[in-house]
This record gives structure tokens, C-alpha cells and sequence, in this order.
């Protein structure tokens, strides 16, 4: 099991000099990754950087939320899924604001992206599979108690898995990630 910190990522800031990233996962590692996990910091209105055959999904965490492309999007809202291909306007609605971002390459298998609560159970199938958790919270992984710290990912390398969510604080903004590879 794998846990990373959004406290232990060092931040990068944007070409745009817009916002920073922290990475929390580029699976499988390096430049070619499939999938990619991270928190961002925006900072100032302007676009998002286009990633050209990507799936992307994106969450407001903490602050007043944004517009996205016409979306209005806040803590409240739905996980927001959009192509990356384009590079969409960002505007703030209120300030800074702390933001989950998930990106998927095209045809590298299947990404399925649910709001962790109850029980996921991980296709056979899949070859990585993942918790995001804006809070601390209780997690079993195949019947193993574990506590995700505030802001981290919790994943394992993919198989059938049973991944049960404990809810130990209000309002968690966690989600079930878990990615597949077409069964042949």
C-alpha cells in the first residue's frame, strides 16, 4: 500500500506563473505517464494549460471555487470531467483557490472516477486503484484498517481488491480512482 502527502510534494509553480502544483502520483512514473494525480493553488485568473488527448476531472477543495470555461464550480460541486485538449479560461471567484485535478491519457485503458463512500470493489482487471482524501479518513483495504491523512492518496497496485470508505469527518471530498486495462 502507498500513501503520499500533499505536505510531502514539493510545489511547482505554473508557466503561467499562475498557480503551483504539488504531484501526488505519475503512473507509471516519468514523462509517459497514464495517469496523473495532483493539487493545485490557483492563484490568478488565465487558462489552463492544454494536455492534448488527456481526460481530465477537477474538484474545488478549500476557497470561494471558480469559473471554469462557463462552469461554475465550488466546494460543492460535483468532481467537473472536461477534455484537456483546450486550454480553458479559469477565472477566480473569490481568491485563492485549493483544487484536485485528475488527468488520464486516451486510449490507456479505463479510468473510473466515484465518490468514496460504502464499498468499492476493484475489477479484477484494473491495474491500479486509489483514494483521494481531502480529510482524514478511515480506510480497509481488503479487510486492513487504515487512516489516509488529510490531503493524501492511498493506492495500490490493481487486481480485485475490496476497498471500504469510513467516514470519519464531514464534508471528505474523497474519491475511488481506479484504472483498467481491457480485459483480453
Amino acid at each position: 500500500m502507498n500513501i503520499v502527502s500533499f505536505a510531502d510534494c514539493q510545489a511547482q509553480r505554473w508557466r503561467n506563473n499562475g498557480g503551483w502544483t504539488r504531484e501526488l502520483l505519475a503512473w507509471p512514473p516519468g514523462q509517459d505517464w497514464e495517469l496523473r494525480i495532483s493539487v493545485a493553488d490557483i492563484e490568478a485568473d488565465g487558462p489552463f494549460s492544454a494536455f492534448a488527448g488527456v481526460e481530465r476531472w477537477f474538484a474545488v477543495l478549500h476557497g470561494a471555487g471558480v469559473d471554469l470555461a462557463g462552469q461554475v464550480l465550488t466546494q460543492a460541486s460535483e468532481l467537473f470531467a472536461f477534455s484537456g485538449d483546450e486550454a480553458l479560461s479559469c477565472h477566480l471567484l473569490d481568491g485563492m483557490t485549493r483544487d484536485f485535478n485528475l488527468m488520464h491519457k486516451r486510449g490507456q485503458g479505463t479510468v473510473q472516477v466515484l465518490p468514496a463512500q460504502g464499498v468499492l470493489h476493484s475489477a479484477e482487471h484494473a491495474v491500479w486503484v486509489g483514494c483521494f482524501c481531502r480529510t482524514e479518513q478511515a480506510v480497509r483495504v481488503n479487510g486492513h484498517p487504515l487512516v489516509v491523512p488529510e490531503m493524501s492518496l492511498v493506492w495500490n497496485d490493481g487486481g480485485a481488491q475490496e476497498w471500504q470508505f469510513v467516514q470519519t469527518a464531514p464534508n471528505p471530498r474523497a474519491w475511488w480512482i481506479e484504472l483498467r486495462k481491457d480485459s483480453k
